[in-house]
């Protein structure tokens, strides 16, 4: 689903739902997410662009040949955002600069076998392109980036 807010402006929005039993003991799954980007054109030669995502999950983990428990159970959630800055300096360069946020919450839980494994990764992230075009023929296109990664265990 999108709709233009002005001549200026855009937003989009999307969800979904996942449900199934699974083939095995134990592989349930139970999945929702949800999307939504919007676009800003400021002036004629600068764009924004936001967007935020997030998801959860819980589900079964099947059972191997050699264990005794059936009941672990892993639950996620997931969200993120990016905000894209888009500069075209003029007709033959184009500056793209994107700073990324990502946060997942895993759990990991059995009753039986008295299993309990929390983690928290959070992941940060800045990336620019440039693209130039030479005389109608060529396009160059250079990219760098860089990411920050933390993971914390909660046991």
């Amino acid at each position: 689903m999108g709709r233009a807010l002005t001549t200026r402006g855009k937003f989009y929005f999307t969800t979904e739902f996942k449900k199934s039993d699974g083939y095995l003991t134990n592989a349930d799954y139970d999945g929702f997410s949800i999307w939504g980007k919007t676009t800003f054109n400021l002036n004629r030669r600068l764009d924004l662009k936001l967007s935020a995502y997030q998801y959860k999950t819980k589900m079964g983990l099947p059972i191997f040949q050699d264990a005794s428990f059936s009941d672990t159970r892993k639950r996620v959630n997931n969200w993120g955002m990016v905000s894209t800055v888009i500069l075209q300096e003029n007709e033959s360069s184009i500056l793209n600069l994107d700073f990324r946020y990502d946060k997942q919450n895993q759990e990991v839980k059995s009753n039986s076998y008295d299993l309990e494994n929390k983690k928290v990764e959070k992941i940060y992230g800045l990336s620019a392109t440039q693209i130039l075009k030479l005389k109608d023929i060529h396009l160059i296109k250079i990219e760098g980036g860089s990411e920050r990664k933390t993971l914390e265990a909660l046991t």
